[in-house]
């Protein structure tokens, strides 16, 4: 069966990147000749591996980014697997990095590289040549790309699609994020990204690429192609700090697609930051930026740090859709995810999408890291664990219900050999749980449209259940966390204006285990709620946009309880739930026991949108946090400015 679905795959995708490899080629070329880009660095010479073995040698036994680059010109792509090795397409030097400025382009080579390549597949008209240099493309793609044409994560983007979707009652399953846009390509391809304006050639070449237009763009029947600028220039004063704190942010992304067969998006963020007082804290503890991975001290306070995400998608047959990639992942219709969100770092997937009628399923496998301390049998690696997760769901007219299946597996082992699993395979849900091998944990989405404009979400998520005695709920064994919320679009019929309102509450020891390496977790944070376990929250939000203004209030309020001295009461998920403060099995177990803490985050923002295209905006802010408990009290009052692209989500309200 397998065999068969590739062969159709590939009848149906290779002949057409045949020609979208030339139109490729082409357009790279003209390009190069036109714009006569120069690197600013010379390239590091491959003497025999010296370069690479030199910034190896600089790499701390702890600290090296399980990431690589491809370079392009002026174009940064990213992987997820280290290595060395030189494309003859790309013609691009593959490293592994410590700190990713370090590493240059050969602009000449590639330039002469893909003239060579073009004139090669344009004189002889060989398919076997055309063939080569489809798959040196499709490969590059597989191992950068990222699958962001398409209904996106975050937020302030997909408030937009979702009002889009409901008003015009659009039949999409929405309860995985990003979802492939070619997947409802006919139903859903309008571009409504923040309200973008048409473009008015009348205007001069320098405004429209700032304030209306993408910065490259490439149109034909086959193939859509853009380019833009990412970038996080912040500047804030923390009432904690004798000095300012700033974020200084540059990237490049791209996304497209060709036909309704394919879509891509790659994105490249290099970073310098400073943060407030109670995010380096977290930091010093976790030992990674909050969603955003490992770093580099930079200077007294400082941070470097880089990372990149990749992904693509491919229409292999009628509502079938392949996809591989090095990303995040959202499971749920909320602020917050009970079951999978895109709080920590990014990592890779590989998996499938199928729609039937009113059916959904879905199913992937995800490589995580299972802590940051390095493996016994190579110092400069970390242990890594797999997961597998299935989903399956069905919509009625107004109501969308979806299960999730998550398995948790760690391997590779101690000793670092990786086992292959028969589950690892499996493409339908609920049947590796069955097996009973490694941590399992099931959860219920659910979505009401009540009207046009509103709309009532849930979600319940079960990591264990003490079936012989469900009724006793303060069991330790009957770990679980509910969500509700609802969203209205538009209400007092003012277009445009959106308020959201959302509880969740964990109980204590959920998403923990028996063996610490199975836990819910991955590169230290948890892959849930950024609060891990043992707590209640409620989050408000309201925003209003007027043209290209656009206000935003966000305030969210939790209890929870912490640990002290050593102690275990279930709101740190990489503890084992063994080491139970009570002991396990036991009962009386509560939401907030412990070292009871309140925490308070508020933030109130006013933003301008530069440029609807790329979502190039200038805001100005004022943020709020209060947390108290009785062993201490911490206050934090920040104003800011920022000049950035919001196209990701960064959670700093913890």
């Amino acid at each position: 069966m397998y065999l068969n679905l590739m062969r159709r795959s590939y009848n149906r995708v290779f002949p057409a990147l045949k020609s979208w490899t030339v139109n490729i080629i082409i357009h790279l070329h003209s390009l190069f000749r036109n714009s006569k880009i120069l690197a600013r660095h010379s390239p590091p010479q491959a003497d025999g591996g010296g370069e690479i073995r030199n910034l190896r040698n600089r790499q701390s036994a702890v600290g090296n980014r399980p990431s690589s680059v491809f370079c392009l010109s002026t174009v940064s792509f990213a992987s997820a697997t280290g290595g060395c090795q030189k494309p003859v397409f790309l013609c691009a030097l593959r490293v592994r990095l410590w700190r990713m400025r370090e590493i240059c382009i050969p602009p000449r080579t590639l330039r002469e590289t893909c003239i060579t390549s073009l004139r090669s597949a344009v004189d002889s008209r060989r398919s076997a040549v055309i063939g080569h240099l489809s798959f040196i493309l499709l490969f590059s793609l597989f191992t950068s790309l990222s699958a962001q044409n398409e209904l996106p994560v975050n937020h302030e983007l997909w408030e937009e699609k979702d009002r889009l979707i409901q008003m015009n009652e659009i039949p999409v399953f929405t309860a995985l994020k990003p979802i492939p846009d070619i997947l409802y390509f006919a139903r859903i391809h309008k571009d409504t990204t923040l309200n973008s304006p048409p473009v008015v050639k009348q205007r001069a070449w320098i405004y429209r690429k700032l304030f209306m237009e993408d910065l490259i763009k490439i149109h034909s029947q086959e193939l859509n192609f853009r380019l833009n600028p990412l970038l996080s220039f912040d500047l804030a004063h923390d009432n904690n700090l004798n000095s300012l704190v700033y974020r200084n942010t540059r990237g490049i992304r791209l996304d497209g697609n060709a036909g309704q067969i394919l879509s891509f998006t790659s994105s490249f963020y290099e970073n310098q930051a400073t943060f407030p007082q109670y995010v380096s804290q977290k930091i010093a503890t976790s030992l990674v930026i909050p969603g955003q991975g490992y770093y580099k001290t930079l200077g007294k306070n400082g941070y470097d740090f880089a990372w990149a995400e990749g992904n693509l998608s491919i229409l292999a047959a009628k509502n079938l859709i392949l996809e591989i990639g090095y990303g995040k992942r959202f499971f749920g219709e909320g602020y917050r995810s009970l079951l999978l969100s895109d709080y920590s770092f990014v990592y890779p997937y590989a998996g499938y999408w199928w729609t039937y009628g009113n059916w959904f399923i879905s199913a992937e496998v995800h490589s995580y890291v299972q802590s940051l301390t390095p493996v016994t049998f190579d110092s400069d690696r970390f242990p890594a664990k797999t997961a597998t997760l299935h989903f399956i769901g069905y919509k009625w007219d107004h109501f969308q219900l979806a299960l999730m299946e998550s398995n948790m597996y760690a391997n590779p082992d101690s000793l670092g050999k990786f086992h292959w699993q028969a589950e690892f395979l499996n493409p339908i849900p609920f049947v590796n749980s069955i097996a009973n091998r490694g941590n399992n944990m099931f959860g219920l989405n659910m979505k009401l449209y009540v009207s046009h404009s509103f709309q009532l979400y849930a979600q319940l998520a079960i990591d264990e259940l003490d079936w012989n005695r469900l009724s006793v709920w303060s069991s330790i064994k009957n770990k679980n966390g509910i969500q509700i919320g609802g969203k209205y679009f538009n209400p007092f019929n003012i277009e445009n204006l959106y308020f959201q309102f959302e509880y969740n509450q964990v109980r204590p020891y959920m998403y923990s285990s028996e063996n610490p390496a199975e836990a819910y977790t991955h590169y230290n944070e948890p892959l849930a709620h950024p609060l891990g376990a043992n707590f209640k929250e409620i989050i408000t939000i309201a925003n209003y946009r007027k043209a290209r203004w656009f206000f935003d209030a966000h305030f969210a309020y939790s209890l929870s309880g912490l640990d002290n001295n050593n102690s275990n009461w279930g709101s740190d998920i990489f503890l084992s739930d063994r080491s139970a403060q009570l002991g396990y099995p036991s009962d009386g177990n509560y939401i907030a026991q412990g070292v009871r803490s309140q925490l308070l985050n508020s933030d109130l923002k006013i933003s301008y949108i530069l440029n609807p295209k790329n979502t190039l905006n200038f805001s100005v802010g004022y943020q709020h946090r209060s947390q108290s408990s009785s062993l201490s009290r911490n206050i934090t009052d920040f104003i800011y400015l920022s000049l950035r692209t919001s196209l990701n989500n960064l959670y700093y309200d913890f």
